[in-house]
């Protein structure tokens, strides 16, 4: 678990979050910090597949999400980063990475939750994709 570490940058997340790193299946987080940077809550979900993390996207997903939110509000969390690793050893993001990043950002934004980046990790390398999916 990454709560109760601190991280000043997107840098320092990517850096930090190597520990998930897994060459079996993708997995994606939601990790939420107070405003000094430090990790208050955070979620994993998998599909356990190589090329696919479950994002709870389509009817499921509105009480995913806000119960994801009000569970990290409650426990300080103001920003969120979404983290995913990439099992082919590349962590270019996919048009599908930038299109849910952009989604993902809107929602906890207008959620009064502070969307920071979603950061893909590999093997010694990390891209970022950033609200708006570039």
């Amino acid at each position: 678990s990454l709560v109760g570490q601190k991280v000043s940058s997107t840098e320092d997340f990517a850096v930090l979050a190597q520990v998930y790193r897994d060459p079996r299946f993708e997995t994606l987080r939601y990790v939420f910090t107070d405003d000094d940077g430090n990790i208050v809550a955070q979620a994993g979900v998998t599909s356990r597949l190589p090329a696919s993390a479950s994002a709870f996207v389509g009817p499921s997903a509105t009480l995913f999400f806000d119960n994801l939110i009000v569970r990290a509000q409650a426990m300080g969390g103001k920003n969120v980063y979404l983290l995913h690793n990439h099992p082919s050893e590349i962590a270019i993001p996919s048009s599908g990475d930038r299109m849910f990043t952009e989604d993902a950002a809107k929602y906890f934004n207008a959620r009064g939750m502070k969307f920071l980046d979603h950061v893909i990790i590999d093997t010694n390398e990390y891209a970022v994709v950033k609200a708006d999916g570039s």
